[in-house]
């Protein structure tokens, strides 16, 4: 199911790809977190997408841990530093979740 789930996030259809980033939130593997995160690291997700998809990378990061790779990390952290409003928060509470290392952390704080 996970793979189907996977390319669900595709779908043209918002409200199937949400629900399918949903679920992979609950699942506690590398391969689901990374695919959530891949997606909503697409600037060109619409952002109430973005929004959704940052809230189930959250879940997934409060119940399993980073399962991410360095690379998406970055790439979220600077997304938190380059947004403001709502995404900015999002993307903190994403980020926060995670439980990164203390260093990445307080250099995103002190920016």
């Amino acid at each position: 199911a996970q793979p189907a789930l996977i390319r669900a996030l595709s779908d043209k259809r918002e409200s199937i790809s949400i629900l399918a980033a949903n679920v992979l939130g609950l699942i506690g593997n590398a391969d689901a977190q990374q695919a959530i995160a891949h997606v909503v690291l697409d600037d060109a997700l619409a952002k109430s997408a973005r929004l959704a998809f940052l809230a189930s990378l959250a879940n997934s990061g409060a119940s399993h841990g980073n399962l991410l790779t360095d690379q998406q990390i970055s790439r979220l952290r600077k997304l938190v530093s380059a947004s403001d409003g709502d995404m900015a928060l999002a993307a903190a509470r994403a980020f926060g979740s995670l439980t990164v290392s203390t260093d990445q952390a307080v250099d995103l704080i002190l920016r």
